[in-house]
């Protein structure tokens, strides 16, 4: 699909081209996912993360007002994790982050899960 999207970047500009037209063609990357190379931010990027940062403070807020409670939050993105690493870090009430990057083994979560209730009763 991106590559669909470069082709008819290029197809416009050549179009503009053999008519003469003094146009400039651009194109604007856009992908929410921010895995794109040589760039910062990615359009969208921002509002989807202050987004999954909202939806963490909901799970935290339901999570604490049970004993042992658990928030679960899942958060969209095509093969990266950088919305839910950087939703994580700006929350700052989640415990725990899995992202597709990073391989975990099956036995880690419940480990986690226990050894992270243990002070505040409660997991995000």
């Amino acid at each position: 699909l991106r590559r669909q999207r470069q082709m008819c970047i290029r197809d416009s500009s050549e179009e503009v081209a053999r008519r003469g037209l003094d146009i400039a063609v651009f194109g604007i990357p856009k992908t929410i996912d921010n895995d794109l190379s040589f760039s910062h931010r990615t359009f969208g990027y921002e509002t989807a993360v202050e987004e999954a940062v909202r939806a963490i403070q909901a799970a935290y807020a339901e999570a604490s007002s049970h004993l042992y409670g658990v928030g679960i939050v899942k958060l969209m993105g095509r093969h990266s994790g950088f919305i839910a690493a950087q939703a994580t870090v700006s929350s700052a009430l989640a415990n725990m982050c899995l992202i597709p990057e990073v391989a975990i083994d099956k036995k880690t979560v419940p480990v986690s899960y226990t050894h992270l209730t243990l002070p505040t009763k409660r997991i995000v």
